[in-house]
C-alpha cells in the first residue's frame, strides 16, 4: 500500500504545483479577499494582473513538477546492479 500513497503524494505535488504552486493559490486567494474588501469594480485591473501570473506561476509549477515526476519514474525503472551495493 505504500506505493500507492507515494503515487498519489506525487500527483498531488504535480497537481497543486509544487511549492510554485502553493505561492500561486497564496497570490489567488489574496486577489479574492482583495474584491471582497474593495469589490471588483476598484480591483479590476489589478485583479488581472494577479490572476495572470499567478495562472502562469501555477502552470510554470505544474509542469516543473511533472519533469520531476518523469525524472523520479526513470530513475526508478532503472535496472539495479551488483555494483551500486559496494561500499
Amino acid at each position: 500500500m505504500p506505493k500507492v500513497s507515494e503515487k498519489l503524494l506525487r500527483w498531488g505535488r504535480v497537481i497543486i504545483g509544487g511549492p510554485l504552486g502553493i505561492v500561486a493559490w497564496g497570490i489567488s486567494g489574496a486577489s479574492a479577499v482583495a474584491i471582497l474588501m474593495w469589490g471588483l469594480s476598484t480591483v479590476a485591473i489589478p485583479l488581472l494582473m494577479l490572476k495572470t501570473a499567478s495562472w502562469g506561476i501555477w502552470g510554470f509549477g505544474v509542469f516543473r513538477e511533472s519533469k520531476l515526476r518523469n525524472k523520479d519514474m526513470e530513475k526508478s525503472k532503472l535496472p539495479h546492479s551488483p555494483k551500486d551495493d559496494t561500499p
